[in-house]
């Protein structure tokens, strides 16, 4: 079974959304509910002086956003693939 450009092209139009959101938005995120957690109590009091430990943050890593913005910008070409 041959596949063509055009369908490598579809798929990967398709699929960059999640890594997009995994690679680049989930650890904005995932930072903003664990500092409400970690911030605020249970009846809502929110106390400035608490942080997040390191440990349990999430990082991004820029040689996979480089690549995924890459992939991005030369999605339309054709010379993509």
């Amino acid at each position: 079974m041959s596949v063509n450009q055009e369908f490598c092209g579809s798929m990967i139009r398709e699929t960059m959304n999640y890594f997009i959101f995994k690679y680049e938005y989930f650890m904005k995120i995932s930072r903003l509910y664990a500092k409400f957690l970690v911030n605020c109590d249970m009846r809502g009091v929110y106390n400035p002086k608490k942080f997040l430990r390191n440990d349990i943050k999430f990082y991004r890593k820029k040689a996979i956003l480089m690549d995924i913005n890459n992939c991005r910008a030369s999605l339309n070409s054709p010379r993509a693939l």
